[in-house]
């Protein structure tokens, strides 16, 4: 469809009717899945920084190139409650792994509770990196880095070789899932709106930020 030398408004049209020809399909990760996922990220976060993004994006929406801008100094304990943290998103990392001040929009600018099963897997990453690191400050450290490559942020095409190796191997997504995300995915992007879908975003990632969206309208 997307090569078919066809207008955008036909290949918009055509998109719609085969979302609607799978409208009874999930769009988003299973409950299993995520269970899945989670203890994969759970098991694997001290040896690969790079599960913390995956983990930011599950449970707090973050876009990629925001979570690779994050540093631990960027997570701070709230006033009253000093147990429980929140994350100040201010900027971003682009493809280069330059530092931008330069949020998608407006509303990007933001700071988001953890939510508690965050703060098990990020407490449980920081706590291995401030071992590792004795005596050094993490404050600058990026919280998402490759390998246990501390000091050094990770890319984005490294972040998505590693969700492309978990849907395959680790959560064994079928080939006509992956067909309907990628449907899902180009029927945002075409929209007018423009909405949830980075244009330039892979997609296992952009499934990842979609099963955050899922589960936060599932509860409200």
């Amino acid at each position: 469809i997307l090569t078919s030398g066809r207008t955008q408004k036909e290949i918009q049209y055509e998109l719609q009717e085969q979302r609607e020809h799978y409208k009874h399909k999930t769009k988003s990760l299973t409950v299993e899945q995520l269970e899945k996922l989670t203890r994969i990220v759970w098991e694997n976060i001290e040896d690969d920084g790079r599960y913390c993004m995956i983990a930011l994006m599950l449970y707090a929406g973050v876009r990629p190139a925001e979570g690779r801008a994050l540093t631990w100094g960027d997570i701070v304990p709230f006033v009253d409650h000093p147990d429980q943290w929140i994350l100040n998103l201010y900027r971003i990392r682009d493809r280069e792994g330059t530092l931008k001040q330069d949020m998608k929009t407006p509303n990007a600018f933001r700071r988001i509770p953890v939510h508690c099963e965050l703060m098990v897997l990020l407490k449980k990453r920081r706590e291995f990196v401030l071992k590792a690191n004795a005596g050094k400050d993490i404050f600058s450290f990026p919280v998402c880095c490759l390998g246990n490559d501390f000091e050094t942020p990770c890319r984005d095409f490294e972040v998505c070789q590693l969700t492309d190796k978990i849907f395959a191997s680790g959560l064994k997504i079928k080939r006509e899932d992956m067909y309907i995300y990628m449907l899902e995915a180009e029927v945002e992007k075409m929209s007018e709106h423009e909405g949830c879908a980075d244009k330039d975003q892979q997609l296992t990632l952009y499934v990842l930020r979609r099963a955050f969206w899922t589960w936060c309208e599932s509860l409200t």
